[in-house]
């Protein structure tokens, strides 16, 4: 790197298209590592929780605090798509303590408006990932039909509020994605909407769980499953 006399700065070959496009961490959004050492040591493990009414076993990779929430933050409003290939293989590794095999992957969908805001779906772009890491396909299986918002939503509402419609054939045995697990109420009404369908198995993986006052296993036996990344406990998932 040069500055001319004109005081124009000249690049040697090669060197602004890195400076432009280099990765940043997913977290802190610091340039480096898509996954900086620092933010990979802060993240917090999910507990394991009971999984909400209608499906038989579910798991979450982080708890939705710290910088674990700034990464679902940077995803979900910031549009930081590369966080999906980040969270995609600890994402997949977690489907393989379930007690099946699911026969498809689907996703809780967002609402139509915050899609269009944001022009894309997070959950299905983590559907997507885990469904190609996995080599089982990902189908549509879920409609969000109008209701009201979940954000800032206390408890009781949430688990009342979000509502879906199957849609095309549901086969037995399907992992739901979502982003975030709060109450387990979107949980609940997609496995609803697909047990109406046909579903006999459901099982589901959220990235995140916001902390909540729900009974937990003890962390003593976590399974490493990234650098920086574990999820506790799974081998003793209740249910």
């Amino acid at each position: 790197m040069r500055i001319l006399a004109s005081g124009v700065l000249v690049a040697p070959p090669g060197y602004v298209r890195p400076m432009l496009f280099a990765p940043a961490c997913v977290a802190c959004r610091q340039p480096g590592r898509a996954l900086c050492e620092a933010c990979a040591a802060e993240l917090e493990p999910a507990l394991v929780l009971p999984p909400p009414a209608g499906v038989e076993w579910c798991a979450s990779l982080l708890a939705y605090d710290g910088r674990g929430r700034d990464l679902v933050v940077n995803l979900k409003y910031r549009n930081a798509r590369e966080v999906v290939g980040v969270v995609v293989p600890p994402l997949a590794d977690l489907v393989g303590f379930a007690p099946i095999a699911p026969d498809t992957i689907t996703w809780a969908p967002t609402t139509a408006a915050r899609r269009r805001r944001r022009g894309f779906d997070q959950a299905r772009l983590l559907a997507a990932g885990v469904g190609r890491h996995l080599a089982v396909p990902v189908e549509p299986l879920l409609e969000r039909l109008p209701s009201a918002p979940q954000t800032g939503s206390g408890l009781a509402d949430r688990l009342d509020r979000p509502r879906f419609r199957a849609r095309g054939r549901v086969p037995p045995d399907v992992l739901v994605i979502d982003d975030v697990r709060t109450s387990g109420g979107t949980l609940s009404a997609a496995a609803a909407a697909l047990g109406a369908r046909g579903a006999k198995r459901i099982i589901a993986v959220t990235l995140a769980h916001t902390p909540l006052n729900h009974p937990a296993q003890n962390a003593d036996n976590g399974k490493r499953l990234a650098p920086g990344v574990y999820h506790k406990g799974m081998d003793d998932a209740a249910d």
